[in-house]
């Protein structure tokens, strides 16, 4: 998916999770940022990507793993969340929404034919539950769709 659509989607779970768990809305705006810029770290590992080209210091090393490999995984990220959870109890929301918005990224890359890792590091099998390209007209009313949502629920 472009990079885009993983924003919107990132937004629109940021959305979802503020909502459930009644943030201020202070608060809420920055957690929807936060899942909206964590659903584009996983393509970190492209330098070409939305937010490998504004990171290329971070960026262009991460490409050494390859393109969707322990960047698209969601053991590490899990891994990660639980560290965070386990030191800083305080932190949960915080950690929540970035989890949310990194796993709403690698669920759209499930619907790429190229899948994610799902099972990473303990298989490099790639999967995936739709064949829609990046790009192509289902990226696109996918992104359109979620960009309608976010407007009509700014607007209301």
């Amino acid at each position: 998916m472009k990079g885009a659509t993983h924003l919107s989607a990132g937004i629109i779970t940021g959305m979802i999770f503020t909502a459930a768990t009644q943030q201020s809305e202070g608060l809420s705006a920055t957690m929807i940022a936060t899942c909206g810029i964590m659903a584009l770290f996983p393509d970190i590992d492209k330098p070409s990507s939305t937010i490998g080209r504004r990171v290329p210091f971070f960026s262009i090393p991460a490409s050494i793993a390859g393109h969707r490999t322990i960047f698209h995984a969601p053991t590490p990220y899990i891994a990660l969340y639980l560290f965070l959870l386990f030191q800083f109890p305080s932190c949960f929301y915080w950690a929540t929404a970035g989890l949310l918005g990194i796993l709403s990224h690698l669920f759209l890359d499930m619907l790429n034919p190229a899948g994610i890792p799902l099972l990473f590091p303990f298989t490099t099998k790639r999967y995936r539950i739709a064949g829609f390209r990046s790009g192509g007209f289902a990226d696109w009313v996918i992104g359109i769709t979620m960009l309608s949502i976010i407007a009509i629920k700014i607007w209301m």
